[in-house]
């Protein structure tokens, strides 16, 4: 896998976690529902990435063995 492919993963997965920790503290800071709900969404999303990031690292390690 090159370099370029890697950091797309990464800026990927930062990105999702930047969102849901912006709709975390606004949500802390001001009790909107809006911003609970988006935090949430985030937070889906950043768990299907990390499971599918788990599934390539399993995947590449199977076909080393």
């Amino acid at each position: 896998m090159d370099t370029d492919t890697l950091q797309k993963r990464l800026d990927r997965l930062l990105n999702v976690a930047e969102k849901v920790r912006h709709h975390q503290k606004r949500y802390f800071g001001f009790k909107t529902s809006v911003d609970l709900e988006k935090a949430k969404y985030y937070e889906r999303q950043l768990d299907k990435l990390l499971k599918e990031e788990g599934k390539i690292k399993e995947s590449q390690q199977k076909e080393l063995f």
